[in-house]
């Protein structure tokens, strides 16, 4: 019984946690390419 109601509390508790610092650069680094790609590559329509 009381086992339960503390995985219950970690489960909720987990979505709370920060990210990693290693993981924040790496999605740093994906958006900004994303963005770099969007703004220097002309449409191609040829």
């Amino acid at each position: 019984m009381h086992s339960t109601k503390n995985s219950e509390s970690q489960r909720n508790g987990s979505a709370n946690v920060r990210r990693p610092s290693w993981l924040t650069q790496l999605i740093g680094n994906i958006n900004r390419k994303n963005a770099r790609r969007q703004h220097n590559d002309p449409p191609k329509n040829d």
